[in-house]
């Protein structure tokens, strides 16, 4: 059964990026959308990102802009948050 472990989700993603460069958007967005789900049941954050990273790409080369960028937008807020509070961390740690 697909998606019966996490390590599962990331098989698609190399799929998804050759047939987004390869010019089949269609195809990337199903690879993406495909890993995005197994990484949510599974509460995968790192695959949650690159899946999403990769539907937003294959949504604007499929002329999608707005719900492309929208889901980039959310990826990089979601990447900004982490790096805020990794260094406000190492801030709190460097003071002592």
């Amino acid at each position: 059964m697909p998606g019966g472990c996490v390590e599962e989700g990331y098989l698609p993603v190399p799929v998804g990026y050759c047939s987004g460069h390869a010019g089949e958007a269609e195809k990337a967005h199903a690879a993406f959308f495909e890993a995005a789900d197994i990484g949510e049941r599974f509460g995968d954050k790192d695959l949650i990102a690159l899946a999403r990273r990769g539907q937003g790409r294959a949504l604007i080369r499929k002329g999608e802009i707005v719900r492309g960028v929208a889901l980039l937008d959310e990826v990089m807020v979601g990447w900004a948050v982490v790096l805020v509070r990794g260094c406000y961390f190492i801030l709190r740690r460097w003071r002592g």
